[in-house]
């Protein structure tokens, strides 16, 4: 049994090392591609270091983006202009900085439409969708959600189809027009069933739930709950997980089934601590609070109020430092000569840095796998 576990250990050892190098390596690869490729595939690079880059280092995947479309409207490669572009929005939604994304998904979207490249159209249309959506203009947001759907029918990517059903589903739950919203989730629920994509059910069959919970048919949405719930276990989705625990605690406890919802509550809670995730823990135990409060336990009630309170204070300050770095990100998009100066110095620290991550893993990684054998081999003595 133990060298049965020492085996299994390792291989996943060996695998996870593997999987750190080849990350690391995908993206060194591709910049020592850059000076040998030319033309069209030098664009795709670009393109594809941004990708690897974007939520890593955006300054780099910035100027990859900016660079791809500079060389492909040099070349006339419309393809990658429209790809650059797309890039673009991505990373200045990710800043938070929507008007400027729009511009640039419409930017690709124009040149999409005259290549009549369907899957890219398709893409621009859902993307922009979404930004008039956070920023709370919902017809707008629906219009190009429609014509999205007409466009995905032509591309038949029923992923990006389903997707584009529960973005509009919510809209119309936003508008309290619930059974609209439901009719778009089904269709969703079909589609994915139509094509055996489980992982893809679970926004459509939660969000039911809430419409369910909204009209107070908490019988219904704990259904639809748990039903969701069974999906993110199989999946091993721990933050769909997290959500689903949560809203069935808290229609049990609408039901009036206290010690149930204080139990699933708490399963959630030591879940939301793995993700040391501050919104989780806050709502959860704001949830618990509440229950405590009304089965008369003041005093645990009162302990959790002030845990939520110092929870709060957490989340206010990681929002403060997000407004700071989108801050901080403008500025030095204004800032050029600047930022061309630093930027050798910055890739010399994040190609050290790197270095030493992935060293620093693989050594975590040999002293656990040491340790755990350590210990089984004494269990067995």
């Amino acid at each position: 049994m133990i060298k049965f576990r020492i085996k299994h250990f390792t291989v996943f050892l060996v695998v996870a090392i593997f999987v750190v190098l080849t990350a690391f390596q995908s993206v060194e690869d591709l910049k020592k591609k850059l000076p040998l490729s030319e033309g069209a595939e030098k664009v795709d690079i670009y393109n594809q270091l941004f990708r690897s880059l974007i939520f890593d280092d955006v300054y780099s995947a910035k100027n990859f983006a900016e660079e791809g479309l500079k060389l492909a409207r040099k070349i006339n490669y419309n393809k990658g202009e429209a790809n650059a572009l797309n890039n673009l929005g991505v990373l200045y939604k990710n800043q938070g900085m929507l008007d400027k994304a729009i511009e640039y998904y419409q930017a690709s979207l124009k040149i999409n439409k005259r290549e009549n490249n369907i899957e890219g159209q398709a893409g621009n249309l859902g993307n922009i969708g979404t930004l008039y959506s956070l920023q709370g203009l919902p017809d707008e947001a629906i219009s190009y959600y429609e014509d999205a759907l007409e466009i995905i029918k032509q591309a038949d990517d029923t992923v990006m189809e389903i997707n584009v059903l529960n973005n509009l589903g919510n809209i119309y739950e936003k508008q309290t027009y619930h059974e609209k919203a439901i009719g778009l989730y089904l269709k969703a629920i079909e589609l994915a069933d139509r094509a055996g994509l489980a992982e893809v059910k679970f926004d459509p069959i939660f969000n039911i739930g809430n419409i369910h919970f909204l009209r107070k048919h908490y019988d219904s949405a704990l259904m639809k709950y748990n039903l969701a719930l069974e999906l993110a276990g199989s999946q091993n989705m721990v933050n769909n997980k997290i959500h689903a625990l949560i809203a069935i605690g808290k229609a049990l406890h609408k039901s009036n089934q206290n010690d149930q919802a204080i139990t699933v509550l708490q399963e959630a809670l030591e879940y939301a601590k793995t993700l040391n995730s501050h919104q989780h823990r806050f709502e959860i135990q704001k949830a618990l609070s509440e229950i405590y409060f009304v089965i008369g336990k003041s005093n645990e009630a009162y302990v959790l109020l002030l845990k939520c309170l110092d929870l709060k204070e957490s989340i206010s300050i990681l929002e403060i430092e997000e407004r700071l770095s989108a801050t901080n990100f403008y500025r030095v998009l204004s800032q050029q000569e600047i930022k061309e100066q630093n930027k050798k110095i910055d890739d010399l620290q994040l190609s050290n840095s790197r270095a030493f991550i992935i060293i620093g893993i693989m050594v975590l990684m040999l002293l656990s796998g040491a340790v755990y054998i350590f210990y089984q081999v004494k269990l067995a003595r």
